[in-house]
């Protein structure tokens, strides 16, 4: 695709809208710079997953999966969370200022996290992360995005701070981060 106009763009849109109302998901693969920026600046790419290569759309497939029966388990089987202090590193995904953010994670689970100290990403922006499990252990960087942010009215404790589910992530990352938790969820004192 070299070319598309305003009508090109409302045939993108009206088929997203299709899918999405049968309960389909729509992700497109390899477009050229000069329309990842033309969907950036009118906000498609917030709605319209996008990816480098058809290998990793249809990765991403999977995951959302993996996701969908995870969200219909009860949840007491869901993901246990932990709440935790963890230093870290933000950067945002989509930027030519490659300089981190300093923030720190308050509770951590297998699928995402709650981050505060930084207001600066709105809900569906993306990001990567730097952490640390452990003094001991090694960094690890996850993808993320922000799914939640706090109403600075009504939760000013959590403000300013950003509810996050990681994507992309590999399965043994994944599986660094729930063993993590759930190790030091049964190090915790019962009440």
């Amino acid at each position: 695709m070299d070319f598309i106009d305003y009508l090109g763009i409302s045939a993108i849109v009206l088929a997203y809208k299709e899918v999405v109302n049968h309960k389909g998901r729509m992700k497109l693969t390899n477009l050229p710079a000069h329309l990842k920026n033309l969907f950036s600046v009118s906000g498609l790419d917030k709605v319209i997953d996008i990816y480098p290569t058809e290998e990793h759309a249809l990765r991403s497939f999977k995951e959302d999966l993996i996701l969908e029966k995870i969200k219909k388990l009860p949840l007491r089987r869901r993901f246990k969370r932990l709440p935790i202090e963890i230093k870290i590193k933000i950067m945002p995904k989509y930027t030519r200022d490659q300089s981190y953010l300093d923030a720190e994670i308050l509770n951590l689970s297998g699928v995402g996290a709650y981050i505060y100290g930084c207001d600066k990403f709105r809900i569906g922006d993306e990001m990567i992360l730097k952490l640390k499990l452990s003094a001991q252990s090694e960094e690890i960087e996850v993808q993320a995005r922000v799914v939640w942010l706090p109403d600075k009215q009504i939760q000013n404790q959590l403000y300013p701070g950003m509810g996050i589910e990681f994507y992309n992530i590999s399965p043994e990352i994944q599986h660094k981060i729930v063993e993590f938790v759930e190790k030091n969820i049964s190090l915790m004192p019962t009440e």
